[in-house]
């Protein structure tokens, strides 16, 4: 009788052991492409919270601009001579613009930290109405400026 080849040896798969190698290096990949995805997450956090306090001086600057040119008879007189500084000829109505401006720039909910903020008359054609604040995270202040003109004759 014949002897079959069934009992030939076959080689066995000498690749024990690679395919957990391959998971650890896939695993590695993905952390850190959860990394990168994180800290952009993160800065588009930061961003978001910088353009929403240059947003708030925006208004708040445009609003002082707005009274200010209500009342352009007396424009000079909303000059400050500091940030936070009223001046001593500040009539009734000025005051109260001042003040109400300056309280919405101190206001928390207003996202302006350590807001601040002055107004300069240049003396024909206008005023220049600046907002300065501690930017979150830093010890950087950012400046908001904004210039209004102020025509007596056609307000």
């Amino acid at each position: 009788m014949r002897q079959s080849k069934t009992n030939a040896h076959v080689m066995p798969n000498r690749q024990t052991g690679v395919g957990l190698v391959e998971v650890l290096a896939t695993l590695l990949v993905i952390a850190f492409g959860f990394l990168a995805l994180l800290k952009l997450q993160v800065q588009t956090v930061t961003s978001v919270a910088e353009n929403n306090q240059r947003y708030m001086a925006a208004v708040l600057a445009q609003d002082l601009g707005e009274r200010i040119r209500a009342n352009a008879e007396r424009a000079a007189d909303y000059t400050m001579s500091d940030f936070n500084t009223k001046s001593a000829s500040c009539t009734a109505i000025c005051s109260t613009d001042i003040d109400e401006w300056l309280n919405n720039i101190d206001d928390a909910t207003n996202a302006l930290k350590d807001g601040r903020g002055m107004v300069v008359y240049d003396g024909t054609n206008g005023v220049v109405i600046d907002i300065e604040w501690s930017q979150k995270g830093t010890t950087e202040k950012a400046l908001y400026r904004l210039e209004v003109p102020i025509n007596n004759n056609n307000v």
